[in-house]
């Protein structure tokens, strides 16, 4: 039995959806995979920067490093605006009343000044937890912000917190970074 022009439009219409829908699962497969790939090796350079718990300044100003080997660790500040990646590890933070559970690899931005308190989650001398963050003027984060979330919003409650899951692109940006404070040699000259 023939079909009508109708119902091979039909068919040809369902393949092309299906054949969408498959490049689509191939393509986040492919982003997963570049996320798992970039977190991995950040975690090592991470690692072999902060040998024991602390919080550490890079060579490079206004970035900073923070190892946590024991969960249950508190810690009460005041940050400057800043946007940290958790890279390994989990804990929850509270920023201006709002509160947080952050696990890796997620991003927190905070766009102005505020009094914050962490509780580390999930760290242990074999699985530390780890965050590299860095200071921002607070234009310089406004403007930055739209890029950063991707819209993937964990939570934004307008008091200037975004917490965001991290793309494979950010998380690749942020390896380079770390490679570059790894060698001695080329953070002066990258960071001028």
């Amino acid at each position: 039995m023939p079909y009508s022009g109708s119902a091979l439009k039909d068919m040809a219409f369902r393949d092309f959806l299906a054949y969408i829908r498959a490049m689509e699962a191939e393509l986040a497969a492919h982003k997963a995979e570049r996320l798992a790939f970039a977190q991995a090796r950040l975690r090592e350079l991470l690692l072999a920067q902060m040998p024991q718990a602390g919080v550490f300044s890079a060579k490079v100003p206004d970035i900073g490093m923070a190892r946590r080997d024991t969960a249950g660790f508190s810690e009460h500040r005041f940050d400057r605006p800043l946007v940290s990646l958790l890279a390994q590890g989990s804990k929850e933070t509270t920023i201006g009343g709002e509160i947080l559970r952050l696990e890796a690899p997620q991003l927190l931005t905070v766009c102005v000044d505020m009094p914050s308190s962490s509780r580390i989650l999930a760290a242990s001398p074999q699985e530390p937890l780890l965050t590299l963050y860095f200071y921002l003027n607070p234009a310089l984060i406004r403007e930055l912000l739209p890029a950063l979330d991707g819209g993937n919003r964990l939570s934004q409650s307008g008091s200037g917190i975004l917490a965001s899951q991290v793309d494979p692109d950010f998380m690749e940006a942020m390896l380079r970074l770390a490679s570059i404070m790894e060698k001695e040699d080329h953070v002066q000259l990258r960071a001028e």
